[in-house]
């Protein structure tokens, strides 16, 4: 078999292969999440959009669950019987952390910037936000006192629980397990899995690029 015919098995291994990764990763129920660093500001999801990333914590409040993903600073709501209800992307940077939490009667999302929102659980309105930072400390602002208030309840230990309803985060941060009066815990069963099929895809993507690459290298020149 010449060069010619390797090169082209080799290629559309390539673009086949490629093309079913797209389209496993299109249905995988995933989505690739843009973040943005304007302070304060918010963006409302009416469908679901959920990160590639591992869940960082969790809410309870109102037979609603709030699943915060720290490093796209995005909030998905659902119902206890997997119905997605509302999702919110609030305003993120790389470094720090974030945090979520339920208390006055409100859901707070604290985001890296720093800003701190406050959610009606029932409505899943936007009741008002506050900021923190350097400028607001040395002033003394009002907006700042209330910010430091607020930020002392996600130092608490967390409540997963509502009613009969437990929940708790999953070992690899990828899915929620519920128990139901004391049961056993289980998957929720509503969020995306990662399928090993896209990894599998992946490695020999890059295998056969390899091979491609290797296979068009010219042959060395033999000295007589």
């Amino acid at each position: 078999m010449n060069r010619k015919m390797i090169l082209w098995i080799i290629g559309s291994a390539i673009l086949l292969t490629f093309l079913l990764l797209v389209v496993v990763v299109e249905n995988s129920g995933f989505s690739a999440v843009k973040t943005f660093d304007t302070k304060g500001e918010l963006i409302v999801h009416r469908e679901p959009q959920v990160p590639w990333e591992e869940i960082t914590d969790f809410a309870v409040s109102q037979g609603k669950i709030f699943l915060f993903y720290d490093d796209k600073g995005m909030v998905n709501v659902y119902s206890f019987e997997g119905e997605f209800l509302k999702g919110f992307q609030i305003c993120t940077i790389k470094n720090s952390h974030g945090g979520i939490t339920v208390a006055e009667g409100l859901v707070l999302v604290e985001s890296r910037l720093p800003v701190i929102y406050a959610f009606d659980p029932v409505t899943l309105e936007l009741k008002y936000y506050v900021t923190g930072g350097h400028d607001g400390w040395e002033r003394q602002t009002e907006e700042y006192k209330e910010y430091k208030r607020l930020q002392v309840y996600f130092d608490r230990e967390p409540v997963h629980s509502d009613g009969d309803w437990s929940f708790i985060l999953s070992d690899d941060g990828r899915d929620i397990l519920v128990s139901e009066s004391d049961s056993r815990f289980q998957s929720v069963g509503f969020l995306p899995k990662r399928s090993d099929l896209i990894e599998s895809l992946a490695v020999l993507l890059v295998v056969l690029i390899l091979g491609f690459t290797h296979t068009i290298e010219p042959y060395p020149i033999r000295k007589k």
